[in-house]
């Protein structure tokens, strides 16, 4: 018995570690010690532990909606301001980025992976690319300038496969919860300065690394790195430092679309879903990898992952318990051929659902001063 307790407890501090680093993956050994309130060597130990058992990869959560602010940011510094008016507005249409997400279907035969990443080239647009089972065959989570250059993407990619009879499905998104590790392609995209662009790329690269380390690599200044880091956060460009699982726990990976058909319905049940959302993810590991709302056909989008098909059919049989006024379709992805998936034990109480039961006094308040309060100078004890 004392044996299955400390698992127990071993498999909950671990549960603990995951959804401090979700939120700041800069968190030093010393802020984790202090947390679990734990010795500072089981801290080390538990972390480097949990980082090898799901071969966590630490990444910068880029707010896409924010990266315009600094583009005029950028023009501020070179130009008079009434060129910056001019330039402002020329180029307003096509400042920042926008998400969306693409659904292939295939008449009959479906291309191989080796057709299907010939047809994406080297565009900068796609960010992650799965084979999906069910009324689609594809999915593509993409971010592009404009609805113009998504939808040129998306023709030029089915002209490529020209072997093949394929409908395409485009709706931009706006993003509730998640994220999806964002490209170097991308990243190499933003009309941002070389300082912020280092600075993104560095951290794309390895999210814990050392801003001295990080300015000899790209012959930065190293304050400059640091005004960059500040800034960015600031802005909300750059939401926070976070991991994604490399080798999760849950494997079973779905795609959920909710269709909204009786709005009135829709929105008295909405808060009930909220609440097992939270509730859920504060006892075990969290399903939830990605939500965003969709206006064609007006619903929300779900990235999900189970762990068995128990959990599955338990989610399914919940979240129709939930919610009303809406109709569901699901698919599952077999296999991913770009990018990666945001799966992390994220925690709850800094999202924008838990937010929203605050203001609904349904659900404790929560102190956010230290949301997103990682450090550039605090840094792993070796």
């Amino acid at each position: 018995m004392p044996k299955i307790i400390s698992q127990e407890k071993k498999a909950e501090m671990k549960n603990d570690i995951l959804k401090i680093l979700s939120v700041n993956s800069r968190a030093s050994i010393n802020d984790i010690a202090k947390k679990l309130k734990m010795p500072k060597p089981t801290a080390y130990n538990l972390l480097n532990e949990v980082i090898k058992e799901y071969e966590l990869t630490f990444v910068p959560e880029i707010n896409i909606e924010n990266v315009w602010r600094y583009e005029f940011i950028k023009l501020s510094k070179t130009h008079s301001k009434k060129e910056i008016l001019h330039r402002t507005i020329e180029q307003l249409p096509e400042m920042g980025f926008e998400e969306f997400m693409v659904l292939f279907k295939f008449s009959s035969n479906i291309p191989n992976d080796e057709e299907i990443m010939k047809a994406i080239g080297t565009s900068y647009i796609p960010q992650f690319v799965a084979r999906v089972h069910g009324d689609y065959d594809i999915i593509m989570y993409a971010v592009a300038s404009n609805f113009a250059d998504i939808d040129q993407f998306a023709v030029s990619f089915c002209l490529s496969l020209k072997n093949y009879v394929v409908t395409t499905e485009i709706n931009k998104l706006a993003r509730g919860m998640g994220f999806f590790p964002l490209r170097n392609e991308l990243l190499k995209h933003f009309n941002i300065s070389d300082n912020y662009k280092d600075l993104l790329l560095g951290l794309n690269g390895d999210g814990r690394v050392q801003i001295g380390e990080l300015a000899r690599k790209t012959k930065s200044n190293q304050m400059r790195l640091i005004y960059a880091f500040e800034r960015l956060k600031r802005t909300d460009i750059l939401s926070r430092i976070t991991y994604y699982e490399g080798k999760p726990k849950n494997v079973i990976n779905t795609v959920v679309q909710i269709k909204v058909v009786n709005q009135s319905e829709f929105m008295k049940s909405r808060n009930k879903w909220l609440l097992d959302m939270v509730k859920n993810s504060d006892t075990k590991h969290n399903e939830y990898l990605f939500a965003c709302d969709v206006a064609n056909p007006l619903g929300i989008m779900l990235f999900l992952s189970f762990q068995d098909n128990d959990n599955v059919e338990e989610f399914f049989s919940s979240i129709r318990k939930a919610l009303k006024g809406v109709e569901f379709k699901y698919f599952m992805m077999t296999k991913s051929l770009l990018g990666h998936l945001g799966t992390r034990n994220f925690d709850m109480r800094y999202s924008k659902q838990y937010q929203h039961l605050e203001r609904e006094r349904l659900v404790p308040r929560f102190d956010y001063k230290e949301k997103g309060s990682f450090t550039l100078t605090e840094l792993p004890d070796e």
